[in-house]
């Protein structure tokens, strides 16, 4: 018997598949991938972490 999560599967992959925002986002994603213009996740949660951090006041 599959679980809940292995039946909703196919369904979020044809929600995606169908979602033309969605498509090209994961297009853009890979382009980017494959040109090596991607952020490094470790640098992205250090920017994230920095831009909403407030500023300190001497």
């Amino acid at each position: 018997m599959k679980s809940r999560k292995q039946r909703a599967a196919p369904r979020e992959t044809l929600e995606i598949l169908n979602d033309p925002n969605l498509m090209a986002q994961l297009r853009q994603s890979v382009k980017e991938l494959e040109e090596g213009t991607v952020i490094p996740w470790e640098k992205a949660k250090k920017d994230i972490k920095k831009a909403s951090t407030p500023p300190h006041r001497a």
